[in-house]
C-alpha cells in the first residue's frame, strides 16, 4: 500500500524569516486563511489590507516555500531561478474576503490561484519562476462567470516598489524564498506568452505595461 505524501512544513525559525519578510515589504496582515486539510504543503494565506500607502489588498501564500522546487540543471545558476517560493496577488480595497462570501467562487478565485500555483511544482514534480504562467485547467477555461480572465503570468512583485529586496527571503541556512507575484490573463495572451520561445513571454510584459502594477482589474481589456 502506498504511505501518505510527507508533509513539508518550515521549521519554527524559517516561518518567522518568512513573515518578517512579507511584513517588512508588503505589509503588516491582519488575517490569516488557514488551510483546513494539508497533505503536501501547509498553504496558509495572509491577508493585508489596504494602507494610506496601498490602496489594494494584497493576499500572500506562506508555507509554498517550504517545498523545493526540481530546478532542471541547466537553470540552477540563472540569476532568477529559486527552488522556493511564496506567491502574491493583489485586489481592489472593496474585494469581498469576508466569510460566506467566500463560498462564491467569484470572490475566492483568486485565493485558489494561489493555492493552485502553490502545489503545481509539487504535483507536476517541476518548477516555477519569472515569466511561467499557470492555468486554471487544461481547457484554459475561465475563473468565474464574471470573467474571462484564465491564467497567471508570475512577476517581480512589482507593485511594491523597486526594492530588489522584496523579491527574496533569506532563511536562517541561507536559502532564498522568491516572492513572485501573480498577473491574471486572458486565453490569448496566455496563447502569446507561449509562443515561441522565452521572448514572447518578455514581449507580454510590455504590452501589458502598467497592468503590473495595478490590482486585479476583472474587466480590463486583453492586450493581445
Amino acid at each position: 500500500m502506498f504511505g501518505k505524501p510527507k508533509l513539508k512544513l518550515y521549521r519554527e525559525k524559517e516561518l518567522a524569516a518568512v513573515e518578517a519578510h512579507i511584513t517588512k515589504y508588503f505589509g503588516a496582515y491582519e488575517q490569516v486563511f488557514h488551510e483546513i486539510v494539508s497533505n503536501d504543503i501547509h498553504c496558509d494565506i495572509l491577508h493585508i489590507p489596504p494602507s494610506p500607502e496601498r490602496d489594494f489588498i494584497t493576499l500572500v501564500t506562506l508555507g509554498a516555500g517550504a517545498h523545493k522546487m526540481n530546478l532542471p540543471k541547466q537553470y540552477r545558476k540563472s540569476q532568477f531561478s529559486f527552488s522556493r517560493a511564496e506567491y502574491l496577488i493583489t485586489l481592489p480595497a472593496d474585494w469581498n474576503l469576508e466569510g460566506a462570501a467566500l463560498e462564491n467562487i467569484q470572490n475566492y478565485w483568486p485565493m485558489k490561484a494561489l493555492k493552485d500555483a502553490a502545489r503545481l511544482p509539487i504535483w507536476a514534480k517541476t518548477w516555477l519562476s519569472y515569466t511561467h504562467t499557470v492555468s486554471r485547467d487544461e481547457k484554459n477555461s475561465p475563473y468565474a462567470e464574471n470573467t474571462s480572465l484564465c491564467s497567471v503570468l508570475l512577476s517581480f512583485p512589482e507593485q511594491f516598489g523597486d526594492d530588489a529586496g522584496s523579491l527574496c527571503a533569506t532563511l536562517p541556512n541561507g536559502e532564498k524564498v522568491a516572492f513572485w507575484q501573480l498577473i491574471p490573463i486572458y486565453e490569448s495572451e496566455l496563447l502569446f506568452a507561449r509562443k515561441g520561445n522565452d521572448s514572447n513571454a518578455e514581449k507580454l510584459f510590455e504590452l501589458l505595461g502598467d497592468i503590473i502594477k495595478e490590482p486585479l482589474n476583472i474587466t480590463r481589456k486583453s492586450v493581445v
